[in-house]
């Protein structure tokens, strides 16, 4: 498993149904080493601090392998950083990717703590309507890592497993139960009571279970 890029990006206007909308989704490769903090890559800015940031959501990963997906729906290829994501990573999906595991990543430590939601900013970087829709129907939405210990990062870099509890949840099994089967409150239950989920999520899945 590497990292294919490291993306960051500021933020910048753009029109959505006739509004003027701040986002930072759209994200470019730097060459070179970044300094990812508890945070976040330092260069990297968030427009939306409520829903965007924070420890639990220090740097985004996506798939590599969820490219070719995405060109066939878009009809184009679908350029870098297609979800926004600040590390584009080859050989780790959300069916591999647990909540909890721990990866070195380059000098960083992190670990995986959440599926993203996708939000019509995915609508804005690329083109389709229903782009919301298709990211929650595909399951290919990438995941959050929070930072256990900082360091440098860069394209290239080894993505290497350190721990995992066995039989924690894959981040496909969350995105399929909230997604698609969120009556099962087994399911429910068990992803509630994932110690490394992050506590929005837990919040989230607690109302599911009413």
């Amino acid at each position: 498993m590497i990292v294919r890029s490291l993306n960051v990006g500021g933020t910048a206007i753009y029109e959505y149904e006739g509004k003027q909308v701040s986002t930072a989704f759209f994200k470019y490769p730097v060459e070179g080493a970044l300094f990812l903090t508890k945070t976040g890559f330092a260069p990297d800015a968030q427009a939306d601090l409520v829903h965007h940031g924070g420890p639990d959501k220090a740097a985004l990963l996506y798939s590599a392998e969820h490219y070719p997906y995405w060109a066939a729906e878009l009809g184009r290829e679908p350029g870098p950083a297609v979800m926004g994501e600040n590390l584009t990573v080859e050989g780790l999906t959300e069916t591999e990717a647990r909540i909890g595991d721990v990866y070195q990543i380059g000098e960083a430590v992190v670990q995986v703590c959440q599926p993203r939601v996708p939000c019509f900013k995915t609508v804005i970087r690329n083109g389709l309507p229903d782009m919301v829709k298709r990211v929650q129907n595909s399951g290919f939405t990438g995941f959050y890592v929070r930072v256990l210990t900082e360091g440098n990062i860069k394209a290239g870099d080894a993505v290497t497993l350190l721990s995992r509890v066995e039989g924690a949840p894959t981040v496909a099994e969350l995105n399929h139960t909230v997604y698609h089967d969120h009556s099962d409150r087994t399911a429910l239950e068990r992803l509630v009571a994932t110690e490394a989920l992050a506590p929005v999520w837990k919040n989230w899945l607690t109302k599911l279970l009413g």
